[in-house]
């Protein structure tokens, strides 16, 4: 994104969300952290990938993140609420 490499992870939690974890390639600077919702909707659940990681990364950097820089983590909170899931993916939930 903009010539800046990232690599993120997403773990699952108990309560049905991910915590997300965003930094530079060299993996050497400020860690950008998130927790979000499994969205249910009426199309399925929320999957996370690349597209609502990249919101997320835009919302980090517009809040302060410095991902080449040795900081301490940021952690954006309420993100559901701010992400776009227009073209998101989502997995069927069959029960």
């Amino acid at each position: 994104m903009d010539g800046q490499l990232y690599v993120w992870r997403a773990n699952s939690d108990s309560d049905g969300g991910f915590n997300i974890t965003v930094s530079s390639k060299e993996g050497n600077g400020q860690l950008l952290t998130a927790y979000v919702d499994i969205v249910n909707s009426g199309k399925g659940v929320l999957i996370i990938t690349a597209y609502i990681v990249r919101q997320m990364i835009v919302l980090g950097l517009a809040a302060g993140w410095t991902p080449n820089e040795k900081k301490t983590a940021l952690r954006l909170n309420r993100i559901n609420e701010r992400l776009n899931l227009e073209k998101a993916t989502y997995a069927n939930n069959h029960n």
